[in-house]
């Protein structure tokens, strides 16, 4: 939890009861009837990861790793890469008197570290070839209106199959995904995994780029014809439980809007390659929500899908296209406004 008052005290803390144990991590199954992996008691309230005042002036929370190696105790091993919080730092560091209109701008970043250090390994395995030079020439923003995002996922994608499906046999789906830290560590030295297992002859790296770029763009031409757009493939669906399984429904209560971003962005978008539809962005900020605290009445947010739940309101998905742009709506509005915006009303009445 991250907290601030309008004094301009900011602070974190992970406020858990966190068990110690006598061993293991409680990651996997340990044999419970021999007390070898019983708990002792609770990581101390003194020694939860908390912090106040930093020296830099704030605090960065994007799902990554928030204490040091020499941390004693064991929370957890899923955090996430550290991507999109390096990000947030570059920005903050580039504007270090933040603004609301800077704050927007950090969260609509949709600039990929990960793309942009995987770029040049990717692009030097036959810079000659079109697009290749095109993808030389870009510089990592996971645009909606960009074509080089989805070229770019596209032969990411195809070159994870090449590199461990042989390895994996019939596991490999399920654990088919872009795999950041392993792509690099294999282009940066571990050039061993490049190689097919099942085929007498010996794979390299440069290889398999070239041959899954190709196999990358045969299926962009299939799927998509000529249209390219990231926003196109990397649609943020919002699914209706249960009426997304019936089509004519889905028509009705589902809401679809192309959206920038990809899981290692700022304005994050994830995605599973082992999907039917293997671009689509599957996993965002659902809300943003901004501050100043020396005026809390000029706070603005915006969330993924409407104001109301009924599919046939006018509101039902008011919000969709503006989140997907990055835009926010105020969150206090004058009440002449809203009614002459079409807002209703709903007044109960206790029963006398």
């Amino acid at each position: 939890m991250v907290y601030a008052d309008a004094n301009g005290t900011i602070g974190f803390i992970a406020p858990a009861r966190i068990p110690v144990r006598k061993n293991g991590q409680g990651w996997l199954p340990m044999p419970g009837w021999t007390g070898d992996a019983d708990w002792t008691g609770f990581v101390p309230f003194a020694g939860l990861p908390q912090g106040s005042g930093p020296a830099n002036g704030h605090f960065v929370s994007a799902n990554n790793k928030i204490v040091p190696e020499s941390y004693r105790y064991f929370l957890t091993r899923d955090w996430d890469m550290p991507n999109r919080a390096e990000r947030i730092e570059e920005v903050l560091a580039a504007t270090p008197r933040q603004s609301p209109a800077a704050s927007l701008a950090m969260q609509a970043d949709t600039v990929s570290l990960a793309v942009r250090e995987l770029l040049p390994r990717f692009t030097a395995a036959n810079p000659q070839h079109e697009v290749m030079k095109k993808l030389a020439a870009w510089d990592g923003t996971m645009a909606a209106g960009r074509d080089e995002p989805l070229i770019m996922t596209a032969w990411w994608r195809e070159f994870a199959r090449e590199l461990y499906a042989d390895e994996l046999g019939a596991a490999f789906g399920p654990n088919w995904g872009a795999r950041a830290v392993f792509v690099h560590n294999v282009l940066s030295g571990q050039s061993h995994w490049c190689d097919n297992v099942r085929t007498p002859r010996h794979e390299s790296c440069d290889y398999l780029l070239i041959d899954s770029l190709e196999t990358a763009l045969e299926e962009l031409r299939g799927r998509y014809g000529n249209d390219w757009k990231w926003g196109t493939a990397h649609v943020a669906r919002h699914r209706h439980r249960p009426f997304s399984r019936e089509p004519w429904l889905a028509s009705i209560f589902d809401i679809t809007v192309p959206s920038a971003g990809d899981a290692y962005t700022v304005n994050a978008g994830a995605m599973d390659f082992n999907a039917g539809e293997p671009y689509a962005n599957r996993h965002a900020a659902s809300l943003r929500h901004i501050s100043d605290l020396a005026e809390p009445q000029t706070s603005v947010f915006i969330h993924s899908g409407g104001q109301s739940g009924n599919p046939l309101s006018a509101l039902y998905r008011n919000f969709s296209v503006m989140w997907a742009r990055g835009e926010y709506v105020p969150m206090i509005t004058e009440r002449s406004r809203l009614e002459a915006d079409g807002a209703q009303r709903l007044v109960l009445t206790p029963r006398p």
